[in-house]
């Protein structure tokens, strides 16, 4: 129960119209766009500063198993964010009802 000093404080929160959600399509889209930076990293950027530290060995032209390690990565990134996501969604859901009974005992 928040006290006259939070709504003082905060008065914000207490504004129904004031708490916005983000929305889904925005969500889904910065989360495609960080696994395409971490796919890219992963797959060009790590190997690239390997090879030039003579760690790794550089890989022919011909057989370069990078661009598959960029699809593979992207696809596992975005297929555990979208999980998440619909987890999130899924639980939200589950805390409102709960809120919502309470609310009326």
């Amino acid at each position: 129960m928040r006290t006259l000093i939070d709504r003082e404080l905060y008065p914000n929160e207490m504004d129904p119209a004031a708490n916005t959600r983000p929305r889904t399509l925005s969500v889904v889209t910065v989360l495609m766009v960080t696994a395409v930076v971490l796919s890219y990293l992963g797959a060009y950027a790590v190997p690239t500063a390997l090879v030039n530290s003579n760690i790794m060995e550089p890989w022919p032209n011909y057989d370069d198993p990078r661009p598959r390690w960029v699809v593979m990565t992207f696809v596992g990134l975005l297929s555990s964010f979208l999980l998440m996501l619909g987890l999130f969604q899924v639980l939200g859901a589950l805390q409102g009802r709960t809120s919502a009974v309470d609310d009326q005992d």
